[in-house]
């Protein structure tokens, strides 16, 4: 709830049709890559849709009655593909689905596509847009659209502001020394928005309104590369997440490029999400964000005064995440530590508690402000290797609003707190 501390509720499993997925929903996919959410209430009930791409060979759909699952494979082949779905012979890419539902007209609709591959790279003419069935789960065929945007990559988003719909996605690497197109700036893998009053198009030259995002590589987050993005409102601000490879540089992640002849470079081929504030003009119509890898002012203080998820986190060193949906920190060892930001302790604390194993019994200790702060609780998780729920200890009193970090002093499982 305030963006800055997130609970980790661990890996969908989506693909089935691999051997690095366990009990995968979707058999017969092999990958599940670029996924996009939506939520809707049908017959009274609260559903929700992940939408992924099966590789470049089509968009499959998932569904569960919590954004934390189970997931289920309701139809049991791609939702989209070449196969099943008209006009699309001519897409290079199946696959990067963004997706949005628009509760004051009950639609929902699904962009997606992508690809180059010797058309014109000013106008590739490979993405798609339609609109979904009421049950989310199915495609109107007859809305199936060929989006003529400029310098289409791939990464499609879709949102809609006041009566407008925004579709962005990331501009090619056909962009030269920079375009300028209807006053709109951009280089190479910058992320393009477009605006309509009609979410089926038309799509074209003239419907280009914006860039919002430069790649990353430009705005020297990292060393650049494709460019991923979804806009999101939340809270009555508009926020843009994004992907970056900066995790991996700084761990100094060394990969092998097969295309150099097999030399290693910098870097492999993982990015994480980050998201920052994105600033929207409703006078112009305009929005701009910038990457700081830092993230987003907090919203809101955590309350520790209530059962708090162990996998709650703003950051951590070592650890891991166990199970999906409910979840626990797991592999734990000796100097290991999660950290959570903006706790409010109003007017002080008691007692510890914690739910907890170990088998060789082991001890939590709670810090302010670093891993190396000052220590203000300790509880002691018994031997045995069974989950326990630790009576409360005291603790020493802390004040007002402080940083937290529960610091391991070896190996045990961590399932979540309380402060009275």
């Amino acid at each position: 709830a305030d963006l800055v501390n997130w609970t980790d509720h661990g890996a969908i499993p989506a693909a089935g049709r691999n051997n690095r997925t366990t009990n995968g929903a979707a058999k017969w996919a092999s990958n599940a890559w670029a996924p996009d959410a939506l939520h809707k209430k049908i017959n009274g009930k609260e559903k929700f849709f992940l939408y992924f791409a099966n590789n470049g060979s089509g968009v499959g759909v998932l569904t569960s009655d919590s954004p934390i699952g189970p997931f289920t494979d309701p139809i049991r082949t791609e939702l989209v593909s070449k196969g099943n779905t008209p006009n699309m012979n001519d897409v290079v890419w199946m696959f990067d689905p963004g997706v949005y539902y628009d509760e004051a007209s009950n639609e929902g609709y699904l962009f997606m596509g992508g690809g180059v591959d010797g058309r014109d790279a000013s106008n590739p003419k490979t993405g798609r847009c339609m609109k979904l069935g009421d049950d989310m789960i199915s495609i109107d065929k007859s809305t199936v659209t060929v989006l003529e945007n400029p310098y289409l990559f791939e990464d499609s988003s879709l949102i809609k502001i006041g009566n407008l719909w925004y579709y962005s996605y990331c501009a090619n690497w056909n962009c030269g020394g920079g375009q300028n197109i209807n006053g709109v700036s951009f280089g190479n893998a910058d992320i393009l928005y477009m605006t309509n009053s009609n979410p089926l198009g038309p799509w074209g030259r003239s419907q280009l309104a914006g860039m919002c995002f430069q790649n990353t590589g430009t705005q020297r987050l990292d060393n650049g590369g494709n460019n991923h993005h979804s806009i999101i409102f939340f809270k009555d601000q508009y926020y843009i997440a994004y992907h970056s490879r900066t995790t991996e540089l700084r761990q100094g992640v060394r990969a092998v490029d097969p295309q150099s002849g097999g030399n290693e470079h910098d870097g492999g081929n993982y990015r994480s999400t980050h998201i920052d504030q994105a600033e929207y003009n409703a006078s112009t119509g305009k929005i701009t964000c910038k990457g700081t890898l830092t993230g987003t002012k907090q919203l809101e203080y955590l309350n520790p005064f209530q059962t708090v998820q162990a996998e709650t986190m703003a950051n951590q060193g070592g650890i891991q995440i166990k199970g999906v949906g409910d979840t626990v920190v797991t592999d734990i060892q000796k100097g290991d530590w999660i950290k959570l930001k903006g706790v409010d302790f109003k007017d002080g604390c008691k007692t510890f508690a914690a739910r907890a194993s170990s088998k060789n019994g082991a001890v939590i200790k709670v810090t302010k402000g670093s891993p190396t702060g000052e220590a203000f609780a300790y509880i002691e998780v018994p031997a045995g290797g069974s989950m326990t729920d630790i009576a409360p200890v005291s603790c020493n009193s802390i004040e007002g609003v402080n940083d937290i970090c529960f610091v391991f002093s070896g190996e045990l499982e961590f399932d979540s707190w309380s402060f009275k």
